[in-house]
């Protein structure tokens, strides 16, 4: 798929989701502090990095954000192989219906098996409580998790959401459809991938960078 030039999103976005498995700092001489931003490695997979403290927020998660330059219309499907190397329990995924105006939908997936569902209109984010189907201003709420999504650092994962009309959207981990919503706020756009940085305190810098993998889009 032919991709635009590189270009970064920045929302800071405050994510109540925390989990114990951020790993431990070492011992060993600090790693170089660097930042690579979705460049597409020796294996074929795009590569987002950085172990540097400036690209995290005071409080929170920052989102950085690389978008293609296909428009869908109508959007039917996405899909790509994620795979989570290190970093803090910020969660890592896909973005969908994106709009120039940052308007878009993004499916969050993270090590512990929970993924989570963001829509972002009209300059405010709104989190899909899959417990109660319905849309929160906040995430003050259990997020779900999926025994088909592969858990921890390192394992590899597929995720795909599929719209089948009506504002019906399937979502689909590892080829195993896992959950669904309804909403009607998109039916286009463009695709992307979105990776999270906690803050300062949240992530082992230098010597534990978040580093992430992406296999190139699947979408139409």
């Amino acid at each position: 798929m032919k991709y635009c030039l590189l270009y970064l999103l920045f929302f800071a976005i405050v994510l109540s989701f925390s989990c114990s498995d951020k790993g431990s700092p070492t011992t060993t001489v600090d790693l170089p502090v660097k930042t690579i931003y979705y460049v597409v490695d020796s294996t074929g997979y795009w590569h987002f990095y950085t172990n540097d403290t400036a690209y995290c927020n005071p409080t929170g998660g920052k989102g950085y954000f690389h978008i293609n330059d296909s428009v869908y219309t109508p959007f039917d499907s996405v899909e790509t192989e994620v795979i989570k190397n290190s970093g803090s329990s910020y969660m890592y995924g896909i973005v969908f219906c994106y709009h120039d105006n940052g308007e878009t939908y993004r499916l969050l997936i993270g090590t512990s098996g929970a993924y989570e569902l963001l829509k972002y209109v009209g300059g405010v984010n709104s989190w899909y409580n899959f417990n109660t189907d319905a849309w929160s201003l906040t995430n003050a709420f259990t997020y779900p998790t999926s025994s088909h999504l592969h858990k921890g650092y390192g394992s590899s994962n597929k995720i795909k959401v599929v719209r089948t009309g009506s504002g019906n959207f399937d979502l689909y981990f590892n080829s195993i459809k896992s959950d669904s919503f309804n909403d009607g706020s998109f039916t286009s756009g463009k695709t992307g991938f979105a990776s999270y940085v906690g803050p300062k305190s949240e992530e082992y810098f230098p010597n534990n960078p978040v580093d992430i993998l992406y296999k190139e889009i699947i979408a139409n």
